[in-house]
């Protein structure tokens, strides 16, 4: 495995770096952290910038206004967008989960219609699919899309997505032939947040975020909304591995929080001197610095798989259980350094560290995103070493 980087995209690293140095200022960091989303990273304006320069779309074909550039670009800019802690929450729905599949299944039509909003950070979407009976097992949701004429009228209730109170749009998956097999009886959706009949409703959570029920009441979507062939959506869904999926982002911000507690540990004196000189704190420290560049190394595995054309098998979620596994000591471990202000949110002039380890130590409560981390396992398990299913 080739981990270089060579000399043009070493350049494009090197452009994106300047850029983030100048636009994530103190100031921007101060409005994100007063955000009510757990990972607080929703900018509109700040992901116009990055669409004014071309770089939501890098990896999209040229013919509908992408770079054309292979993934490794993407996880560039990726890695340092984690690195300067960058806003993402606004477009990274829309161009990693809805994009790609819309370049692929989507008619003439609808890439003229849905891709350039997207490009310009202009919409910004919600996914819609997990419901009260449809978690891990997706292919059991129930709510139902019934054609009537030109258009479908969906029913049907979505819960726990993150950021449908923001989105102007839902990538929704339904239920379009109820005495199909499963999986070959779903159809994808892109539904406009303002039509009649859509209900949202959200609860705070621990984590300072909020999730969102999506109540959908004869909700009649255009069948222009549909996006590849009727009863295929699962094979639209699943076409979301055909993005940049190697989690450099979240390593890359992981790595700058614990920068900044090494250099917290360097700077504060407990008994009469620096932190850093305890070796129970240096050797913690060394620990956690090895695991990310453990988990950096998988992540660029992973590119440079996706950049020869090879789809990872078990290796995402590979990085997708380390992440977890991580997560949480990590907080543990940082709030046993920072003591009783390490729990203080941001917002307070007592907050230590922009409150960022108090966030992290809640967000990392909750072990199922992307799917849990029994799923992640059986993935492994089947696709990565090949064994029978139980």
């Amino acid at each position: 495995m080739d981990m270089s980087l060579g000399p043009e995209l070493t350049a494009f690293r090197t452009e994106v770096a300047d850029f983030l140095q100048a636009e994530v200022t103190p100031e921007l960091l101060d409005e994100l952290d007063t955000q009510e989303a757990a990972e607080s990273n929703w900018s509109q304006p700040f992901s116009q910038k990055l669409a004014r320069r071309g770089w939501l779309s890098l990896a999209w074909p040229t013919a509908y206004g992408g770079g054309g550039l292979p993934l490794p670009y993407v996880a560039v800019l990726n890695e340092q967008l984690g690195r300067f802690r960058a806003p993402v929450g606004w477009h990274n729905i829309a161009t990693e989960w809805v994009a790609m599949p819309l370049i692929t299944y989507g008619t003439e039509e609808q890439k003229r219609r849905f891709l350039p909003p997207i490009a310009r950070a202009e919409h910004c979407y919600g996914p819609a699919f997990t419901e009260p009976e449809a978690g891990s097992d997706l292919a059991n949701i129930q709510t139902r899309a019934v054609r009537e004429g030109d258009r479908y009228v969906l029913n049907g209730l979505k819960v726990f997505s993150t950021e449908a109170h923001r989105a102007t749009h839902l990538w929704l998956l339904a239920v379009t032939d109820p005495g199909g097999r499963r999986h070959r009886n779903l159809s994808m959706f892109i539904i406009d947040n303002s039509t009649p009949g859509i209900t949202i409703r959200g609860v705070r959570t621990i984590n300072h975020g909020r999730l969102n029920s999506i109540y959908l009441d004869d909700v009649r979507v255009p069948v222009g909304n549909r996006i590849g062939p009727e009863h295929q959506g699962w094979r639209v869904a699943m076409s979301t591995l055909n993005i940049e999926r190697s989690g450099i982002y979240y390593v890359a911000l992981y790595r700058s929080l614990l920068d900044d507690l090494i250099a917290f540990c360097r700077t504060t004196h407990r008994a009469g001197r620096p932190l850093i000189a305890d070796d129970s704190v240096r050797r913690g420290l060394a620990r956690w610095a090895t695991e990310l560049e453990a988990q950096r190394m998988l992540s660029w595995r992973i590119v440079w798989l996706q950049g020869r054309g090879e789809e990872p098998s078990s290796e995402a979620s590979i990085q997708n259980l380390r992440t977890r596994q991580f997560q949480h000591p990590f907080a543990n471990f940082a709030l046993d350094l920072l003591g009783l202000p390490g729990l203080i949110p941001a917002g307070s002039r007592w907050a230590v560290l922009r409150g960022r380890v108090e966030k992290l130590y809640l967000t990392s409560c909750s072990q199922h995103s992307g799917g849990t981390t029994e799923i992640q396992k059986n993935i492994i398990a089947l696709r990565g070493l090949g064994l029978p299913r139980g």
